[in-house]
């Protein structure tokens, strides 16, 4: 009790950081990774891994649909088939 305490000042500040942050996303992503944060399986978001002209979850190495990649490439948040981590492509 006395580190949260201790901590209370800390909380609120990086709470008011979320909610900002939160303002800028996505609210379909942003929901989408909420619903994923109650399974309590961390880390929810991974990079798209391509390996030659093949896409991979980078969490659990599962080849991608095209239909998911192509979605990924557009921006989309996509759900791994196997691991159901979110998935997305890097901006360059």
């Amino acid at each position: 009790r006395a580190l949260k305490a201790s901590r209370e000042a800390e909380m609120v500040e990086v709470k008011k950081e979320l909610a900002a942050l939160e303002k800028s996303i996505d609210k379909a992503d942003l929901e989408k990774y909420k619903n994923k944060r109650k399974d309590k399986v961390f880390p929810i978001v991974y990079p798209v891994r391509a390996v030659g002209k093949e896409a991979h979850c980078s969490r659990c190495g599962t080849e991608l649909s095209m239909a998911s990649f192509e979605a990924a490439k557009k921006g989309e948040l996509i759900e791994c088939d196997n691991c159901q981590r979110l998935l997305y492509i890097p901006q360059k």
